[in-house]
């Protein structure tokens, strides 16, 4: 067993005794202090800000996942795609072919479209040094699921998002 799961073990066993022993514990959910999110994030899927859209759907379909972080070739957070970023393409507009219609092509996808003019610009993030309790606050606060973790240099060095956050609560419970 790896050095960061005998921590979280012990964190979690540690949690459940003062849990038992205090009724404190029991009327807010409290992360244990010393649980980091580098210790729960999880690997990322990413791609460049000039991976062209149709990539991009043939990614997501591969990668079974609804989101990338687009990142430089230094791993520089540059933003991030969703699905529901790709289903805006759906009902935005486009040109008319005079016929009261417009091209089907061009209703989905244009050739020259990438990720970059789709993605979400200066996404929030959390530093893998932020405790699970800032991380859980951070995601509502802004009222999102997926949080890019940063190292001290800036780079991406994991995800973490609300499902794992979700299977934490699990096991402390």
């Amino acid at each position: 067993m790896s050095l960061k799961h005998r921590f979280i073990r012990q964190e979690l066993e540690i949690f459940k005794e003062k849990k038992l022993d205090d009724d404190t514990f029991t009327k807010k959910l409290r992360f244990p202090g010393k649980m980091l999110a580098k210790d729960v994030m999880m690997p990322y899927k990413s791609v460049r800000p000039t991976t062209p859209i149709q990539d991009l759907l043939n990614l997501l379909n591969e990668q079974k996942t609804s989101i990338f972080i687009v990142v430089d070739e230094y791993e520089n957070l540059l933003g991030i795609v969703r699905e529901s970023d790709l289903i805006k393409l759906l009902s935005r507009p486009s040109f008319s072919t005079g016929v009261g219609g417009s091209l089907f092509k061009e209703a989905f996808v244009r050739v020259s479209d990438t990720v970059a003019d789709i993605m979400t610009h200066k996404p929030i993030f959390v530093y893998e040094g932020q405790t699970i309790e800032e991380v859980a606050t951070t995601m509502g606060k802004y009222k999102i699921k997926n949080l890019p973790v940063l190292n001290s240099e800036k780079r991406v060095v994991g995800i973490i998002n609300t499902k794992r956050l979700l299977l934490l609560m699990r096991l402390l419970s």
